[in-house]
């Protein structure tokens, strides 16, 4: 995504990106003209799944873990020293 955001601003060209790759992305002359909103989220989501083969207790286990309150206030600070405002948004449980 950082080369799509490179050659959109070199070209004066426009591009979707997520708002972590367009802030760590050095040298932009660019700006963000549309934001928010529900068609514009990127949510990532865990899922356990139960086939043969798999560690279904460790994928339980981390399932738990990114969902739980602990990592999901670290999703929530992440990036905010380093470029004032969070890259992510958590939102485990939000329906």
């Amino acid at each position: 995504m950082g080369p799509t955001l490179t050659i959109a601003s070199q070209k004066r060209a426009y591009t979707l990106s997520d708002r972590g790759t367009f802030l760590a992305t050095k040298n932009l002359d660019s700006k963000i003209l549309v934001q928010g909103g529900q068609p514009l989220q990127n949510p990532y989501h865990v899922i356990v799944v139960k086939h043969s083969g798999t560690n279904v207790g460790c994928a339980q286990a981390f399932s738990r873990w990114i969902t739980g309150a602990p990592t999901q206030r670290v999703i929530a600070g992440f990036g905010k020293r380093q470029y004032g405002q969070a890259l992510f948004h958590p939102d485990a449980g939000a329906q």
